[in-house]
């Protein structure tokens, strides 16, 4: 099973067997998400955190199917655009 590059670099940093490390990649991931805008926030959360199907997210912000995947997609951009400046570095970016 062939991983992701980006995946590797995430799973290299944090089984380096320390809790500092793993404290830090938790502490990046809250502050990015911290940074986003709010509405992004909230498909965040409730998305990947609470684990909340796409489609009730899309009825609790009161978008539609198609607006709601458009600001999901925005949303995982954001957030890992916040995530790569924060102390760990970690990069989800992926160019096509």
């Amino acid at each position: 099973m062939v991983k992701h590059s980006n995946e590797n670099q995430v799973i290299e940093y944090v089984s380096g067997d320390t809790t500092r490390r793993a404290l830090a990649v938790l502490n990046d991931v809250n502050k990015a998400l911290s940074l986003c805008r709010h509405t992004h926030q909230v498909i965040l959360y409730d998305r990947y955190v609470a684990g909340y199907p796409d489609k009730q997210v899309s009825l609790k912000l009161q978008y539609g199917r198609t607006r709601y995947h458009e600001l999901k997609i925005a949303a995982l951009n954001e957030f890992a655009e916040r995530l790569k400046v924060q102390s760990c570095g970690i990069d989800l970016i992926v160019l096509k």
